[in-house]
């Protein structure tokens, strides 16, 4: 059922683009401007979203391996420590 709704819109858009008619429309240089503010937006939007991805994958996997470290090695020093 998906696929026939799809398939239908992608018909649809296709008759659409293909009769379009000329707009005849300003685009000022702010325009340009937006656009080019909107793509940078996207790009670090999308670096951060895989860095944390890959903090949170990485953090997982060695999770499981990470050595126990004790806390006896640095008590004997507080206790055994001579004063000056």
């Amino acid at each position: 059922m998906k696929n026939i709704k799809l398939s239908v819109l992608l018909y649809i858009g296709f008759l659409l683009l293909l009769f379009a008619r000329p707009a005849f429309a300003y685009l000022d240089p702010g325009t340009g401007s937006f656009v080019f503010q909107f793509l940078i937006a996207g790009l670090v939007g999308a670096l951060f979203l895989i860095k944390s991805f890959w903090r949170n994958l990485s953090v997982f996997f060695t999770k499981p391996f990470k050595k126990v470290t004790t806390n006896t090695a640095k008590s004997k020093n507080k206790t055994n420590g001579s004063r000056s």
